[in-house]
C-alpha cells in the first residue's frame, strides 16, 4: 500500500517540484518506508529523493533532493512507499521500464503477479526485482492499456509513456484503492487522498454545498463521486484515463463491467451443493493469494461470518504450508466495548479458540472516541457517519502496535452474498413481480431465521412508495417522518434529491447486490477501511471485495441461493460448512463493527455542545438551526430523546471539526 500524486502543468505556471513534495508529505502515513520523485521538463527527466528515501540501487543515476527542485516543470510524480512485496531498493518508485520510456507510480497489490510474471517471461521479459510493481509496468509494456484486464487485485496507478506522449492511469474494478483528480484548463492533478490535492494553490477549499447536504440530511458521502470540496472528484472504480500530453486532453473511460444474472430460479439442493463447493474453492483461492507477502500478516476478527471465514481458511492453509509471515498461530484483532448487544467478543472468541489463533482485543470507550476524533477525521478526509469508524481505527492501531503490516478483513461479504436485512424487501418484491408465489410463501414461513420482520417489510414498501413523489413535496413529508430534519435550514432543500427509501429498493436482489457492490455502500466501507488502515501504515486486504474470479462467479448465481428459508448469506453459510464453527455459521443477528453509539453520544454530549458553540461560526452556509438545536439539547439527549436527532448532532459536530481542519489547511 502506498500513496501516489502527480501534477501536469504544461504552461509551467506552477513550482511543481515544491508542490509535489508538499502533496507527498501530506500522505507520509501511506508510505513511511520510502519516497521518490520524477520531474519532467523539455524532454529532460529529473529523479529526486526525499528525507525518507532509502539508498538507491548501485549504478542508478545521480539523485538530487526534492527541496532543490525549485524550477517550474511540466510534469511531476510523487510516491510514498509502504514496502510489502520485495522490500529492497529494487522496488523503489517511480520505477522505469528497461528503456526508461515508461515510468510508473503504483498504490495497491497485484495478487496474481507471480502468474503474470511467468506469462511475461514467455514473451521474453526479464525482471530485476520480485515486486508486483515491475510486473505491472511490464504488463503495460506488453499489452498496453489492456493490461488491466489481466490483473487480479486492488490498484490505483499512473504510467508516463514518453514514447506515446501520454499518461495512462487506472483504478481497480471495485474501488478498493482511492484515486482523486483535479482538472482545469491549465492543470491536471491526481492523488491518493483529497488532502494532497488541497495542497495545490488553485483549489479554493470552498465546500460543495450539495455534498454537505447529502451528508447531513441523507447520511451519504461522495454521491456521484464528488468530494466535499469543489473541484475534487474521484476517478470511479472500473475506470481508467488517458491524458494526451500534446493535445492536453483528458479522456476517462470504463474498462470493466461486472455482469450479473437477474434470474430467480427455484432452489434445488443439487445446484445448491454445486454452488457451495465452487464458492468454497474460490474463497480458499482468494484468501491464499492474499497471503503473499514479505511482511507480517494479521486478521480483523469481528465474530461474524465474513471475518470468521477468512480467519478459518487462512488457519487451515497455514497448517499445511507454515507460511512464515503468518507465524505459528494467526494473529487476530477485535474491538470490544463491554456493552451487551454491541460487544461481539463472545462470538469472536468462538472462532479464535476453534482455530487456535493469537487473539488480542482493544477496548473502545466514549472518552477515547472523543479524544481521537480529530485525528480520525484528519486521516479519513471526511467527517464520520458513525462511531463504528472509530472502532475500526482502534483495531488497526492495535495491529500496528503488534508489528503487523498487513490485515485481512471481511469487507464485501454482505454485498456479495446478501447479508443486510434490507435485501429481503428486494427478494420478496421480486418474487411477487416475477410470479414466484412459492418462493414468497417459503420465505414468509421462515422469516424467524431472518434479521427482518413483516413490520419492517411494510415500512420499507411505504418508504419506497414515498420516493415516487414529486421532489417539491418531499421536504414537508420528510420533516413529519424524521423530526430531526427540522434542524436543517429549509433553503438548503432547493433542487436537492432526498430519498425516503434509503437502503430499501424494489430492484431484483442480484441487481441490488450489484449496486451495493459496485456503486453503493461497499464504496463507503472500502474508503473507511483504506483510511483506517493507512492511518497506521497498514495494508488492508479484502478478499470478498476485489477477487475477480470470486465476484464474477457469485454474481452469475441466482439470487434464490443467497437468501433462502429466511437465512441471509445462505450460499456462504453452506460453503463454509465444516470450515467455520457452526455457532458462527448459524448466527441470525448482524452486527459488524457495532458500537453503542447512542450511549456514547450521550456521554460526550457536553463536549459536542462546546465544540458546536465554538465552531458554528465556520459554517458560512448555516446548514443547521443552531438556536433550535441548542434549545432542544436537553430533550435530544434525555433518556427519551430522539435517537436520529442525536445522530444529526453527531454528524454536524463532525462536519464542524472537519471544516475547522479545512480552514487550517488540513492540519490537526
Amino acid at each position: 500500500m502506498c500513496g501516489i500524486a502527480g501534477i501536469i502543468n504544461p504552461d509551467r505556471s506552477l513550482q511543481t517540484g515544491v508542490l509535489i513534495h508538499r502533496m507527498n508529505q501530506t500522505m507520509r502515513h501511506r508510505g513511511p518506508d520510502d519516497e521518490g520523485y520524477l520531474l519532467f521538463n523539455n524532454k529532460e527527466l529529473t529523479i529526486a529523493k526525499g528525507d525518507d528515501s532509502k539508498p538507491f540501487l548501485s549504478g542508478s543515476k545521480a539523485h538530487i533532493h526534492i527541496k532543490e527542485c525549485t524550477s517550474h516543470h511540466t510534469l511531476a510524480f510523487g510516491h510514498r512507499r509502504l514496502s510489502i512485496i520485495d522490500t529492497s531498493a529494487a522496488g523503489h518508485q517511480p520505477m522505469a521500464s528497461d528503456n526508461q520510456q515508461s515510468w510508473i507510480i503504483f498504490n495497491g497489490e497485484i495478487y496474481n503477479y507471480i502468474e503474470l510474471r511467468n506469462e511475461l517471461k514467455i514473451f521474453g521479459h526479464s525482471f530485476t526485482s520480485e515486486s508486483d510493481t515491475e510486473v505491472l509496468l511490464k504488463a503495460y509494456t506488453q499489452w498496453g492499456t489492456a493490461c488491466v484486464d489481466k490483473l487480479n487485485g486492488m490498484w490505483a496507478f499512473v504510467i508516463l509513456d514518453l514514447k506515446k506522449n501520454l499518461i495512462f492511469g487506472a483504478r481497480d474494478r471495485i474501488g478498493v484503492k482511492p484515486f482523486y483528480i483535479y482538472n482545469d484548463t491549465k492543470v491536471f492533478a491526481f492523488a491518493s487522498e483529497p488532502k494532497a490535492l488541497m495542497a495545490l494553490p488553485m483549489i479554493s477549499k470552498s465546500i460543495d454545498e450539495s455534498s454537505i447536504f447529502d451528508y447531513l440530511a441523507c447520511s451519504t458521502v461522495e454521491r456521484n463521486g464528488h468530494y466535499m470540496i469543489r473541484g475534487i472528484q474521484e476517478l470511479p472504480a472500473s475506470h481508467a484515463f488517458i491524458y494526451h500530453l500534446k493535445e492536453l486532453k483528458l479522456n476517462i473511460y470504463r474498462y470493466y463491467t461486472l455482469n450479473f444474472t437477474e434470474r430467480i430460479s427455484h432452489y434445488q439442493n443439487t445446484n445448491a451443493n454445486i454452488y457451495a463447493q465452487k464458492t468454497r474453492e474460490l474463497m480458499q483461492k482468494a484468501v491464499s493469494v492474499r497471503l503473499r507477502s514479505d511482511v507480517p500478516i494479521g486478521f480483523c476478527l469481528s465474530g461474524g461470518i465474513d471475518s470468521s471465514t477468512i480467519v478459518s481458511i487462512a488457519a487451515k492453509i497455514n497448517q499445511t504450508k507454515n507460511i512464515e509471515q503468518l507465524g505459528k498461530h494467526l494473529r487476530t484483532f477485535t474491538s470490544i466495548n463491554g456493552e451487551r448487544g454491541f460487544d461481539e467478543s463472545d462470538w469472536a472468541q468462538i472462532t479464535a479458540h476453534a482455530n487456535h489463533v493469537y487473539w488480542q482485543k482493544t477496548l473502545c470507550t466514549a472518552k477515547d472516541l472523543n479524544d481521537k476524533l480529530q485525528a480520525i477525521i484528519h486521516f479519513q478526509d471526511y467527517p464520520l457517519l458513525s462511531t463504528s469508524t472509530y472502532a475500526q481505527s482502534k483495531v488497526m492501531e492495535l495491529a500496528s502496535q503488534n508489528g503487523i503490516k498487513i490485515l485481512l478483513d471481511g469487507q464485501g461479504g454482505d454485498e456479495l452474498f446478501g447479508g443486510y436485512s434490507t435485501f429481503y424487501t428486494s427478494l420478496w418484491l421480486s418474487s411477487i413481480r416475477k410470479l414466484k408465489p412459492g418462493l414468497l410463501i417459503n420465505e414468509l414461513l421462515n422469516v424467524h431465521n431472518a434479521p427482518f420482520s413483516l413490520k419492517t417489510f411494510a415500512q420499507s414498501i411505504i418508504k419506497i412508495s414515498l420516493d415516487q413523489l414529486p421532489e417539491s413535496f418531499k421536504p414537508a413529508i420528510a420533516n413529519k417522518l424524521k423530526p430531526e430534519l427540522k434542524y436543517i435550514n429549509k433553503e438548503h432543500w432547493q433542487n436537492k434529491h432526498y430519498s425516503f427509501a434509503g437502503d430499501f429498493s424494489s430492484l431484483d436482489l442480484n441487481s441490488l447486490l450489484h449496486h451495493y457492490y459496485t456503486a453503493g455502500y461497499l464504496k463507503n466501507l472500502l474508503r473507511w477501511e483504506d483510511r483506517c488502515s493507512m492511518q497506521y501504515s497498514i495494508e488492508s486486504r479484502t478478499p470478498f471485495s476485489d477477487d475477480l474470479q470470486l465476484m464474477e462467479a457469485i454474481f452469475k448465481i441466482p439470487a434464490s441461493y443467497k437468501i433462502h428459508n429466511g437465512w441471509s448469506k445462505k450460499l456462504l453459510r453452506e460453503s463454509m460448512r465444516g470450515i467455520i464453527p457452526d455457532a458462527i455459521r448459524n448466527r441470525r443477528d448482524k452486527l459488524g463493527f457495532a458500537t453503542p453509539q447512542r450511549k456514547w453520544l450521550t456521554a460526550i454530549a457536553p463536549q459536542m455542545k462546546e465544540g458546536i458553540l465554538q465552531l458554528a461560526y465556520l459554517d458560512d452556509y448555516k446548514f443547521i438551526h443552531i438556536d433550535l438545536l441548542l434549545h432542544n439539547w436537553g430533550q435530544i439527549f434525555s433518556s427519551q430523546g430522539a435517537e436520529h436527532s442525536q445522530d444529526l448532532v453527531w454528524r454536524y459536530y463532525n462536519y464542524l471539526l472537519w471544516l475547522s481542519q479545512i480552514k487550517k489547511g488540513g492540519s490537526l
